[in-house]
């Protein structure tokens, strides 16, 4: 499914998703523009949102990832 990727950190994110029930509370969360994937955790739900963790082996690349997309936004 098709999500907007908000307030992204090192340690996770808030996604903005059209039903956030009907997503697992793990999953492989995909980002096309970074050509990268990253297993998530679900840490709270709302209609239509959903904050994620990131599993912390996976975690030490963010801050590469998020310099890039300052640069390239």
């Amino acid at each position: 499914a098709d999500v907007l990727i908000r307030n992204v950190s090192a340690s996770g994110a808030k996604l903005v998703v059209d039903n956030g029930s009907f997503i697992p509370d793990n999953f492989k969360l995909t980002i096309r523009k970074w050509q990268a994937g990253y297993r998530v955790r679900a840490c709270w739900r709302r209609h239509d949102e959903i904050g994620v963790e990131f599993e912390q082996e996976l975690a030490h690349n963010m801050p590469n990832l998020l310099s890039l997309e300052r640069r390239t936004g």
